[in-house]
Order: structure tokens, then C-alpha cells, then sequence
């Protein structure tokens, strides 16, 4: 029997650009169930790129948040009863609605807890699965409909049998605290705007990597000061700087 692999994407930086260009142009809205250590950088780069965040995990409060969103992220991150409560209601409106939702099963690979949370969260049928290599175990767990992306120096897409690879980014970036948590509320917000869910994944993580590039440059490799050099380095990209930088294959 002859193996299967994936196939070329197909995609370019120039859909990527353009994608990007209506994430500017949109006043998109994007409900984050983060962790209270990655809620202000979340937010902050979402600000960034023009989409407006909101963060409630009261569970009695998130439905109105969700439906009132273009796109929700869940981040187990810290799993507090009270955000662990608001997530099923949050996945349930999202699907609901027609919002596109994505997963961010942070540490799963520490807990078996955390672990069963998530693989209930992905049978709930996440758009885009965001994992490290550490968590990547995780993909297994996801059907056909979900792109999965895992981020490391070189960031791995795939979605219906399609794969690229982004190389874009710098390693300062692992020492800023929720860096890779609020990667997963840009993809989101990409998500919102494009339906072909590896093109919005993609774009995300390119416009991401290029940001942290800039970053990197300005700040001279301090990692105090690339946090706030990478919300710069977000409110200046351009979609022809995605053009012109784009490290896909």
C-alpha cells in the first residue's frame, strides 16, 4: 500500500498579506479564557493589531462575552475552578454561534488531569489546535476539521492534509512570560476573517514571527525590553513587510 503524506499548502506570503490587511481593517472582538499571568499581554497584542479583547471567566457572564465575540481563545493555562467551569460554556456558545474557537492545552504534558480536560475540549471540535512539542501528543486527539499548528524554532502547520513550515521568529521570545499564550489569541483573531483555517493559522504565526524579529532587533536581545518592543513591533507590521519576510516552505 503506497504511504500518504502531506502535500504543500499552497499558500503564500501574498494570501498571507492579505489576510492580514482585513484583521486591520475589521474591528474584530476576541473573548481570551487565559490565565491571569497571560491576561495582560494577551490583551495588550491583541490592542496591537486592532481587535478588541475581553477576558471575563465568570461563568455566569462569559455566554454574553462569547456571543457578543468574533472568535474565542481557551488557554487552560492556570486551571482555576472558576475559569475550568466557564470553559464548556464558553466551547458550547462558541459552536453555537458559529464562532471559531481556539485551543491552547497548556502543560498538559505535567497533568493527566489537565490532559482529559483538554482531549473533552478537542472532541468539542476546536478550528485550531496551538501546541509546543511537549504537547504535540495532543494532535492525535483532533479530527479532520482542526488545523493543528505546533510552535517551536521552526513552527509546524497542518490541516487536511496540507503542511507548511514557518521559520520565522527569535529564541528571545521563550524568556517573556505569555508570549506563546497570546500567539494563540492571534490566531484567533485571524480566525475570524478567514475561513480556510491553516491559511489563518499561517498568517497568525507568520505576522507573529516577523513581529518578534523586529522585536528582537530593537531590543537588542533583552528580554525586558522586547516585551514592550514586540507590542510595538505588532502596531507598526504591515502586510508588505509580510511580503517581503515571509520564511514559509
Amino acid at each position: 500500500m503506497a504511504m500518504k503524506f502531506p502535500v504543500r499548502s499552497g499558500i503564500t506570503a501574498k494570501h498571507c498579506a492579505s489576510v492580514f490587511a482585513r484583521v486591520r481593517d475589521r474591528q474584530l472582538r476576541v473573548h481570551c479564557l487565559t490565565s491571569g499571568v497571560a491576561a495582560e499581554r494577551t490583551a495588550n497584542t491583541l490592542l496591537a493589531l486592532g481587535v478588541r479583547p475581553s477576558l471575563t471567566c465568570d461563568p455566569d457572564d462569559v455566554a454574553a462575552f462569547v456571543e457578543n465575540c468574533d472568535a474565542l481563545l481557551v488557554n487552560l493555562g492556570m486551571m482555576e475552578p472558576m475559569r475550568v467551569a466557564a470553559i464548556p460554556r464558553a466551547i458550547i456558545v462558541a459552536n453555537a454561534a458559529g464562532r471559531p474557537w481556539v485551543l491552547d492545552p497548556v502543560f498538559v504534558d505535567v497533568s493527566e488531569k489537565r490532559r482529559e480536560f483538554a482531549r473533552t475540549c478537542i472532541r468539542s471540535g476546536p478550528a485550531i489546535l496551538k501546541v509546543n512539542d511537549h504537547e504535540a501528543k495532543l494532535v492525535a486527539h483532533a479530527a479532520s476539521t482542526t488545523a493543528c499548528v505546533v510552535t517551536g524554532a521552526t513552527d509546524r502547520l497542518t490541516h487536511a492534509g496540507r503542511s507548511l513550515t514557518i521559520a520565522n521568529g527569535h529564541p528571545v521570545a521563550g524568556m517573556v512570560t505569555a508570549t506563546g499564550c497570546a500567539l494563540g489569541a492571534v490566531i484567533a483573531a485571524f480566525a475570524a476573517v478567514e475561513p480556510d483555517r491553516l491559511l489563518a493559522a499561517t498568517t497568525a504565526c507568520l505576522a507573529y514571527g516577523i513581529a518578534i524579529e523586529d522585536a528582537a532587533a530593537a531590543s537588542e536581545g533583552r528580554p525586558g525590553s522586547f516585551g514592550v518592543a514586540l507590542i510595538d513591533a505588532l502596531a507598526e507590521l504591515a502586510p508588505d513587510t509580510i511580503l517581503r519576510r515571509a520564511c514559509l516552505t
